[in-house]
């Protein structure tokens, strides 16, 4: 049985709020980008059981984008691991952990720490939150329903100003100019978040979405290929520095 290291902690926390994780994402956050001290650490959690992963060659890539696999997996063998907590802590720990570790959203989740990476990279950033641990807090303090939408997949805090990230991979609900799903629900996001930027895989998608958007100076688009271009209807792509400026 290994010692638990301060180090330990951190990544069981992270994949608690992040669910699914490549090894670099874990490396880029607690390692320094030492691929190899991580490689070796991982694989000595996992021998334990305290997390479980499987691999890029178990996933279903018929049903992927090709530009979505080579932004996510560019470079990596089909032999690299993707981890998550294992069954008994999540049973020990929380079973609300299921939606993040489902399967099913995976790439979902993969997407939002790609996303949470890039902008470590461009932004001062203080703390996160994820969709999961915003839902706890407002059932804690009695702000929180069950019906409610509202909360983002991830919330990004600059300290002096917050940002509400939304991955949008199919864009199933619609963004019409007789559906007003979207716009209540950016209503909801503004009022407790300074900005809200939608992250879309679709390129097609991306484009409706800011073409049928309300065009608010505060709510951006852009594409998981390109998470520096910030799209808005009646504005000019800008970058994500300059977009969290636009007050």
């Amino acid at each position: 049985m290994i010692q638990l290291q301060g180090r330990d902690r951190l990544i069981l926390n992270y994949l608690k709020r992040v669910g699914w994780s490549l090894p670099s994402y874990i490396s880029y956050h607690y390692f320094d980008n030492n691929n190899r001290a991580t490689a070796n650490r991982l694989k000595k959690l996992e021998q334990i059981n305290l997390i479980q992963s499987t691999t890029i060659k178990d996933l279903r890539f018929t049903l992927l984008n090709k530009e979505t696999i080579f932004t996510l997996f560019s470079g990596l063998s089909l032999r690299t691991k993707i981890y998550r907590l294992h069954d008994s802590v999540i049973d020990l720990v929380s079973n609300d952990l299921s939606y993040n570790t489902d399967k099913r959203l995976l790439i979902h989740q993969l997407m939002l720490s790609f996303t949470f990476k890039s902008y470590s990279s461009l932004l001062n950033i203080k703390d996160y939150l994820t969709e999961e641990e915003k839902k706890k807090f407002f059932k804690i303090n009695n702000f929180y329903s069950s019906y409610d939408d509202s909360e983002p997949d991830l919330i990004i805090d600059l300290g002096s100003s917050k940002i509400a990230i939304e991955i949008e991979r199919k864009a199933r609900r619609g963004l019409g100019k007789y559906n007003s799903a979207y716009n209540d629900r950016i209503d909801k996001l503004l009022n407790q978040n300074n900005y809200v930027i939608y992250i879309m895989e679709n390129i097609n998608d991306l484009k409706s979405m800011v073409n049928n958007s309300e065009g608010l100076r505060r709510v951006g688009f852009c594409s998981i290929y390109d998470l520096n271009v910030i799209l808005r209807k009646g504005y000019d792509k800008t970058g994500l520095v300059n977009f969290i400026k636009v007050d």
